[in-house]
């Protein structure tokens, strides 16, 4: 998954600030997640979050949505826990059939507006809860994480590989 990320990243021209940002956050995330209990884990982590503070929720993002990357409302993430992971499991089913992986930047619009969750929504037992039943109905590795600004926040779901890759 991180090779193909990796690979997206040099290949595609990112076009603003911030989409970098995510790209680059999302990689360092999860080479810092599979290498938890080692020491790198301890570099990896705080790299990453330094980089997500670069951030800047007032701007839209520029670059459309394409093979790897896609946005999708704050509805996505609405409604109690079962309608969550349906509506995500199902789109994830569709769209890992023609692609290896998939990013989501959820509380991004369309047009790349951020319309953010309010952050009690993003409480860190309810992720985790939603990470695993959507990484048991799609049978892939599915990373969820959550970046707060302020009482806000956006929440990527990166998934790709079979459960265990």
């Amino acid at each position: 998954m991180v090779e193909y990320i990796l690979d997206y990243y040099e290949r595609t021209n990112l076009q603003d600030r911030n989409t970098t940002r995510f790209v680059e956050f999302i990689i360092f995330k999860i080479l810092a997640e599979s290498n938890r209990g080692s020491h790198i884990y301890y570099f990896l982590e705080p790299f990453a979050e330094r980089i997500i503070k670069e951030t800047s929720f007032g701007r839209q993002l520029t670059k459309l949505e394409d093979h790897l990357l896609e946005f999708k409302s704050q509805d996505y993430f609405s409604g109690g826990d079962a309608d969550i992971v349906e509506r995500l499991s199902q789109d994830l089913i569709t769209k890992l059939n023609s692609s290896p992986c998939k990013v989501y930047l959820i509380g991004v619009e369309d047009d790349g507006t951020f319309n953010p969750i309010p952050s009690s929504r993003l409480r860190n037992d309810r992720i985790e809860r939603i990470r695993q039943r959507i990484q048991k109905e799609v049978n892939a590795t599915v990373y969820l994480i959550p970046i707060l600004h302020g009482d806000r926040g956006v929440l990527i779901l990166v998934a790709g590989g079979s459960n265990g890759d």
